[in-house]
């Protein structure tokens, strides 16, 4: 029970937008991952994830897989508020999200 209320709750920050140095935590997940809106833009639909992570400069967490669908959450190494969210399906992105980018 600890830890569904500890996910739904990690979920919920996670939707709202808010990031961890808004709740005075300093954050580093240490993948090397600087997101900028540039570098977003550049995602292109039918990429591979091995082309995605050259262009984002590390790798993403996969939080999701079936046999044919892939989810990855990206997330700034020093700024947890900037995201992207991709949607792998048969090894190319069909969609990709953003928050937090300027």
């Amino acid at each position: 029970m600890k830890k569904c209320f500890l996910f739904l709750m990690l979920m919920f920050l996670f939707c709202a937008g808010c990031s961890m140095e808004d709740l005075g935590f300093e954050y580093s997940n240490g993948t090397g991952l600087n997101i900028t809106q540039e570098k977003y833009d550049k995602l292109d639909y039918g990429d591979s994830y091995s082309f995605v992570k050259v262009i984002l400069g590390g790798s993403c967490d996969n939080y999701y897989s079936s046999d044919n669908e892939d989810w990855y959450t990206c997330i700034d190494d020093k700024d947890s508020s900037k995201r992207i969210v991709l949607k792998f399906v048969n090894g190319k992105l069909e969609s990709k999200s953003s928050s937090g980018l300027n």
